[in-house]
């Protein structure tokens, strides 16, 4: 396969609540628009194996894995993806979006769970690399209502919180 018909691999990564799964799927739309095929994919997650994997991750409370362990669950879950759909696709000449990637579990097991930024990359090394890591940032405002609007509030708790801002921002 020539170089110039590999696919190229694009991830979305920012807090939670910045709008990476909104954005990931309007910017498949659009390559999709244009002709281009697109896979669409998630971390952790994004094949049957890291899928699994999410699983265990996700059930249990936040003391169930120390910070290597962790670091190290996420790496296998990588390892499938990029195994399993990733690597496929690209080379199939699919473009793929990922909601979160290596820049993610750098920040959350590197930094917020104390093992390191050198550390926790090193267990994260993967077989591909991203051609366009896209960070989105948003106010913490704004990632707290579209937390509660994905919780089915109704809008007048939100006028209501909207009113409560409005007063705090005056008297500030």
């Amino acid at each position: 396969m020539s170089l110039t018909a590999r696919g190229r691999f694009i991830s979305l990564e920012g807090g939670e609540g910045v709008g990476k799964s909104t954005q990931s799927r309007a910017l498949a739309a659009a390559l999709r628009a244009r002709g281009i095929e697109v896979v669409e994919t998630r971390e952790p997650g994004g094949s049957t194996g890291a899928e699994a994997i999410r699983k265990l991750l996700l059930e249990g409370g936040a003391d169930r894995w120390g910070a290597r362990a962790e670091a190290l669950l996420f790496a296998a879950a990588r390892a499938d993806h990029v195994d399993k759909t990733i690597l496929p696709a690209l080379e199939a000449g699919r473009w793929v979006i990922c909601d979160r990637f290596l820049d993610s579990s750098i920040a959350y097991q590197g930094g917020a769970d104390g093992l390191g930024p050198r550390r926790s990359a090193h267990c994260m090394r993967s077989a591909v690399r991203v051609c366009c890591p896209i960070v989105l940032c948003c106010s913490k405002w704004t990632r707290t209502k579209r937390h509660f609007a994905n919780l089915n509030e109704t809008a007048a708790i939100w006028t209501a919180l909207e009113s409560v801002a409005a007063l705090i921002t005056i008297e500030l």
